[in-house]
């Protein structure tokens, strides 16, 4: 996994460094180490949930890096039609995967 996620089109990290983030532990380059399971999260604790919360922190970030204009008018509505938990839920249903895992 650590080898596909190195390529170019994907991450472009050395593989060894996503290797190491994936077992841990690893420098975090503070002069510490940081465990391997807890600093990606693929799955855990709602992680893929697609949340009207997590598409506001999204549009937040989107315009406070200037990549959409400041005070642009979405739609309130447009983050419930878009992020859609009821579609991730029956998807994970449908796969026989928890939606969440604690």
């Amino acid at each position: 996994m650590a080898h596909l996620l190195s390529r170019p089109e994907y991450l472009n990290v050395p593989e060894r460094v996503i290797a190491a983030s994936l077992t841990g532990p690893f420098d975090n380059g503070r002069g510490g180490t940081v465990s391997g399971p807890d600093f990606l999260q693929f799955h855990r604790d709602g992680a893929n949930d697609p949340t009207p919360a997590k598409a506001a922190w999204l549009i937040d970030g989107l315009v406070r890096h200037h990549l959409l204009p400041a005070g642009l008018a979405l739609p309130p509505e447009l983050a419930a039609q878009t992020f859609r938990s009821d579609l991730y839920h029956q998807a994970c249903h449908h796969a026989h995967l928890p939606a969440t895992v604690s």
